[in-house]
């Protein structure tokens, strides 16, 4: 079974999307009590929730 660049594309985009749908709910982190955190993820929690979207808005507009 061949495939063509099209169908490899769609896939890729596919996977980007679901991918980025997935990072973009990193803010509910900011929601989850406290000792469901790792201890040195407890005082980073809001730059890594920021850090998620960004990278899950990036992967939403590249695919």
């Amino acid at each position: 079974m061949t495939m063509d660049k099209e169908i490899y594309a769609r896939i890729g985009s596919i996977v980007l999307f679901i991918n980025g749908s997935v990072e973009m709910l990193a803010p509910v982190m900011l929601l989850a009590p406290t000792e469901f955190l790792p201890a040195g993820f407890q005082e980073k929690i809001i730059f890594w929730a920021s850090l998620s979207t960004i990278y899950g808005l990036s992967r939403l507009i590249a695919g």
